[in-house]
C-alpha cells in the first residue's frame, strides 16, 4: 500500500497514548492536526523532529494546529521519552502497526517518517514523506499558516 495522498479522508485509528488514554482521530475533529509518524525514540532523525515540534508547540497552538506523534513503540517507552524530553503533545503507540499500515507508512519493521497535515473535518491536506528533521517543524508551520488562512476564508 502506498502513502495516503492529500485529498483523501484520514482513516480512523484506535490507539493508546503515552498516558494510556485511548485516542482516535475523531478526538481531534474540529481542529487541524499534524499527525507525525516516526521511526521511534532511538532514531536520531525522529527525535530531532519531535524535539523541534516540542520547541515550537506554542506557535502551532496559536495557529490552531494540534500535534500527535505515532510510532510502533510500546507505551512505557513513549511515556519515558515524553517525560525525559518534556513532550506535552500525545505520543501514540501503534504497537501492532495497524495505523501505520492503514496510512500506508508501514515498512515491514515499523513506521516510516511521514507527516499528515489533516484539516478540521478529517481530510488529508498535505503529506510529507521523509521530511528533513532540521526543517520539518518550520515547514509545517509555514504550510499551516497558509492552510489556516485558507480555511478561515472558507477555502
Amino acid at each position: 500500500m502506498s502513502v495516503l495522498p492529500p485529498g483523501r479522508e484520514a482513516p480512523e485509528i484506535d490507539v493508546l497514548d503515552h498516558h494510556r488514554r485511548k485516542r482516535r482521530l475523531q478526538d481531534f475533529r474540529g481542529d487541524h492536526l499534524a499527525l507525525v509518524f516516526h521511526r521511534g525514540t532511538q532514531d536520531p532523525d525522529s527525535v530531532m523532529i519531535l524535539e523541534r515540534l516540542r520547541d515550537k508547540q506554542e506557535l502551532f497552538r496559536s495557529r490552531g494546529i494540534r500535534i500527535a506523534a505515532i510510532s510502533t513503540e510500546d507505551i512505557e517507552v513513549l511515556a519515558r521519552f515524553a517525560s525525559d524530553r518534556r513532550i506535552e503533545f500525545p505520543l501514540l503507540s501503534d504497537i501492532d502497526g495497524e495505523a501505520a499500515e492503514t496510512f500506508g507508512v508501514h515498512d515491514g519493521t515499523g513506521a516510516k517518517r511521514v507527516t499528515f497535515l489533516i484539516d478540521d473535518t478529517g481530510g488529508i491536506d498535505r503529506t510529507y514523506e521523509d521530511p528533513d528533521p532540521k526543517l520539518h517543524a518550520d515547514e509545517l508551520l509555514q504550510d499551516a499558516k497558509f492552510f489556516t488562512r485558507t480555511m478561515h476564508r472558507g477555502g
